[in-house]
């Protein structure tokens, strides 16, 4: 299912501008294929493209205390050209929230991690000791 179908464009006061459904949909495709080099910058997280960057950003609103996830559009210097944010309850939040958590993940090599570790642990599977020593 595309994010487009998910999202009624046609809706009144729909979150993410009509112009950036095709970008966010594209990003969040390829990053659940690990697609995209995600890399950790001063506003969350970002990839760069074409000279711009698109930059992702997860948190809780100081008023509301409403989780949400922004999205901006910068130049290749990381100035915000453009930027918007969906909040928890509202439709796009979770594609959103998927992007931002998969991609944060990615970033910080989490998945090589795991991967890493489970190849250890199934080597002690059968026997030995789980667990680095702590230094004296």
């Amino acid at each position: 299912m595309r994010l487009r179908d998910t999202l009624p464009i046609l809706e009144v006061n729909v979150p993410i501008p009509n112009e950036y459904v095709d970008i966010v949909e594209t990003l969040l495709l390829a990053t659940r294929g690990r697609r995209v080099r995600w890399r950790i910058g001063s506003h969350g997280i970002s990839v760069g493209i074409a000279g711009s960057q698109f930059a992702v950003w997860a948190g809780t609103d100081e008023q509301t205390a409403r989780p949400f996830v922004s999205f901006a559009l910068q130049d290749a210097k990381g100035e915000i050209l453009d930027s918007w944010n969906v909040d928890m309850g509202e439709r796009e939040y979770e594609p959103m929230n998927e992007l931002y958590q998969t991609a944060i993940r990615q970033a910080k090599g989490i998945p090589e991690k795991l991967k890493e570790l489970q190849k250890t642990l199934k080597t002690l599977k059968t026997g030995g000791i789980i667990g680095e020593e702590k230094e004296s």
